[in-house]
């Protein structure tokens, strides 16, 4: 089986979308980006610094985001993927989990806002923002517990592990708070947060 060298790698990394540029170059330094490779890049996407760049590449939720509407999705200009963001923590309480179906609720105002700017921009409507006890909160949800399978990562102190194993799975760990990936979907003109990983801290 033919081996590809350090040098070859590094050449075909060059060629690798943003978002998987970066993280070629946080996994060894021979794949590292250079200081004038990082300035030319954030000077394309219009961002002011090294910082902001990471920001989108981590998928941060922030205004630093381009965003464009593409049919049945919002579009990260910069990553050039759909739209997608990790929500910000939320306790164990804000949840709720049945056999059909799980809710999570996100009320970080900075993250409600964020949605509802998203939303009042492109003109869209969405169940996702409502209101719990006068406070506004942004609403995920994952239907058909029993059938949805995807990444989860459990944190436990400064460990991380990962598991891909069917949602109901989590009811049997006693977490603390948990936090979404979630992708910017568009029906209708109606915006619908897909969760695309699940992360917890027990």
């Amino acid at each position: 089986m033919a081996v590809l060298n350090l040098d070859v790698l590094a050449h075909i990394s060059r060629f690798c979308k943003l978002r998987d540029r970066y993280y070629w170059s946080i996994c060894h330094r021979y794949f590292q980006i250079t200081p004038s490779e990082w300035t030319l890049i954030v000077q394309s996407y219009v961002l002011n610094s090294v910082a902001e760049l990471r920001k989108v590449c981590l998928r941060q939720y922030c205004k630093l985001i381009t965003i464009s509407q593409r049919p049945g999705y919002l579009w990260s200009k910069q990553l050039n993927e759909p739209l997608t963001v990790w929500s910000p923590w939320t306790l164990n309480k804000l949840c709720t989990v049945s056999c059909n179906r799980a809710f999570f609720r996100f009320r970080e105002h900075r993250f409600v806002t964020f949605v509802q700017d998203i939303v009042h921009s492109f003109g869209l409507k969405s169940s996702a923002i409502r209101r719990v006890n006068h406070i506004k909160c942004v609403y995920a949800t994952i239907w058909s517990v029993n059938q949805a399978q995807i990444p989860i990562f459990v944190c436990h102190k400064e460990n991380k592990t990962q598991r891909r194993c069917f949602v109901p799975t989590f009811q049997a760990l006693c977490w603390k708070r948990l936090r979404c990936l979630l992708e910017f979907r568009v029906v209708a003109q109606q915006l619908r947060l897909h969760v695309k990983c699940l992360e917890f801290s027990i």
